[in-house]
């Protein structure tokens, strides 16, 4: 349906495969044609027990699947948390979840974290979250960024489903990648995620044009709706045209939502 060539894929088995847990989804990417994965953060905590961490750990390891990205812990996802570092009550909860990043990164060998913002707290003053974030950042920044040679990855998300996320547009995930980075150099990229962008009502193409130069990872799912590409507005014919046209290297996470069974809904990428 598209032309993908020179692109290459990494399968969001947070999202996909949704039908069996989550530490047993590697073996069924891997079954359907991937030969790497990204997950947000695959727990239920920020600090899971020892055998929760060797699980997850075992189901990348034995599925023999390349782990591409990992999100840092975020709180409560599904009760609308979106990352913990503009919190200034959980700091010393967030360097305890870095640690057990870093156990994964050191046993997996991925070498790309996805660093949720946050989202505005009642009570604390905006400059008191922005400096815990940045302080958050820059304790990452070198904790893992540049111990690991990684690199640290910054998205918005769309205001309609996520009204109090403090990065609420392109321009500000990019404020913040740029001006991070002039203090630390290389440890920081754009994560264009084409959904968010378009779920804001910016033109995604747009985004990856004009800010490639700190573009590190792209992620993709259709606008209304989330779901595979094909389902919704999104040109991605256009999309990845301009991945394509400015030589991107990267790996695309698919982060949709099946609409049905994922393996046919991959009908898209043929």
């Amino acid at each position: 349906m598209y032309t993908t060539t020179g692109l290459k894929f990494t399968a969001n088995l947070s999202l996909l495969f949704p039908q069996v847990p989550i530490n047993e989804r590697a073996e069924l990417a891997v079954a359907a044609g991937f030969d790497a994965a990204e997950f947000w953060w695959p727990f239920g905590s920020a600090t899971p027990s020892e055998a929760e961490i060797s699980d997850f750990i075992s189901g990348v390891k034995n599925s023999g699947i390349k782990l591409t990205g990992l999100n840092f812990a975020a709180g409560n996802m599904p009760q609308g948390d979106r990352g913990l570092i503009s919190d200034p009550t959980q700091v010393e909860s967030f360097k305890a979840s870095v640690e057990i990043l870093l156990h994964i990164a050191n046993e997996t060998g991925v070498r790309m974290f996805n660093l949720l913002y946050g989202n505005t707290i009642e009570g604390v003053s905006a400059d008191t979250q922005e400096g815990t974030a940045r302080e958050n950042v820059r304790y990452v920044q070198a904790k893992v960024a540049k111990a690991l040679g990684a690199t640290i990855l910054i998205e918005q998300c769309n205001p309609r489903e996520n009204a109090k996320y403090r990065l609420p547009a392109p321009k500000d995930a990019v404020k913040v990648v740029t001006e991070l980075n002039a203090e630390s150099p290389n440890t920081l990229g754009l994560l264009a995620d084409v959904y968010h962008c378009a779920e804001s009502g910016n033109d995604p193409v747009a985004l990856i044009d004009n800010h490639f130069e700190i573009i590190r990872h792209v992620q993709i799912a259709d606008s209304p709706g989330r779901n595979e590409p094909g389902t919704g507005s999104v040109d991605f014919k256009k999309v990845f045209e301009v991945l394509i046209k400015n030589k991107y290297s990267g790996y695309i996470g698919l982060e949709y939502r099946p609409k049905g069974d994922t393996v046919e809904g991959l009908s898209w990428l043929s």
